[in-house]
């Protein structure tokens, strides 16, 4: 249960780490630097076309120090932005909850050279982060525009990042590099993990933790193999024999279980702080590696109770 459990919670957690470092979306995406000058309005309009017409989401920094994040996100992909709506147009912020200082003076000097008024038009508070930052604010891109840096296009899929690339070279920026980062589902995740090294030994250890409780359990009958042997040859059927070494073997595994379950429940709750995935994800997570647990002592108890059978089978009446 142990085993089980730990391996549940770290892919869980690897697949939400790789979902917090990029905004909390767990879509394919692009990464996408960038250098020149700010868009002007009509390549600013052009790119946000392709993306909507794409079905995309894309986050912008011109440096991911500063934490200021210029989101177009139509499709509501960035949780800790709905406040900020993509339509309609017009130049508007969200400002982080612990945000240091006062933040009207940072979106009054994040918009330098934009005559738009900016409005604050709410906060938000969020684990994620872009580039290993959290963010301090979101901007519309009427409030703070598209241009040099670093760019997160979420939600791609088979041509929709060229229209997006297109839109940045004709406004005059200049790609310097291109990366697309796979889905971070859970799916996907195990999927990538199985024909991992840490996959691999994830297998062979998790062979080992199958195998071991059956030698455990095939030892345990075998101790009591003359008692079998003598009620064999008294008469008891094989229903009755099975029965017991039911009896004789499911009390230690369960207890073995309950007790490995414990332990998990104990440690996730000692590392609950440090742990990003939500308690009842953390609670669904530990429930299936239960599951997984039971079906797997099921069948390990199946297989030992017909591994020490075989040694009175021919004086127990068929």
């Amino acid at each position: 249960m142990i085993f089980w459990g730990a391996l549940a919670i770290m892919v869980v957690e690897g697949s939400a780490a790789a979902a917090e470092s990029r905004l909390g979306v767990q879509e394919p995406s692009a990464r996408v630097t960038v250098i020149g000058a700010d868009l002007n309005d009509a390549d600013t309009a052009r790119l946000t076309s392709a993306a909507r017409e794409g079905g995309s989401s894309v986050a912008f920094s011109h440096w991911y120090e500063t934490g200021l994040v210029t989101l177009f996100d139509p499709e509501k992909r960035i949780d800790a932005a709905r406040e900020l709506r993509s339509d309609p147009p017009g130049a508007r912020a969200i400002v982080t909850t612990n945000f240091p200082g006062a933040p009207e003076q940072t979106v009054r000097a994040a918009r330098a050279g934009n005559d738009n008024l900016t409005d604050i038009v709410g906060r938000f508070s969020t684990t994620a982060s872009f580039e290993d930052r959290t963010p301090a604010a979101f901007f519309t891109p009427e409030a703070l525009r598209f241009g040099g840096g670093t760019y997160w296009i979420f939600g791609t899929r088979e041509n929709t990042v060229q229209p997006i690339t297109d839109a940045l070279e004709d406004g005059g920026l200049r790609i310097v590099d291109i990366s697309f980062t796979p889905d971070t589902a859970l799916p996907a995740l195990i999927t990538r993990g199985v024909a991992s090294p840490f996959g691999i030994i994830a297998v062979g250890f998790g062979s080992v933790v199958v195998l071991a409780p059956i030698f455990a359990m095939v030892a345990l009958l075998t101790a009591h193999g003359t008692r079998y042997t003598v009620w064999a040859q008294a008469g008891a059927s094989r229903g009755f024999l099975r029965r017991d070494q039911l009896r004789t073997t499911l009390g230690p595994a369960l207890l073995g279980g309950a007790v490995g379950a414990l332990i998990t429940a104990g440690w996730v709750s000692a590392a609950a702080e440090s742990l990003l995935s939500a308690p009842e994800t953390i609670a669904l997570t530990l429930g299936a590696a239960l599951c997984l647990h039971v079906l797997s002592l099921a069948i390990q108890t199946g297989i030992a109770l017909r591994w020490t059978s075989t040694t009175v089978r021919h004086v127990v009446p068929h």
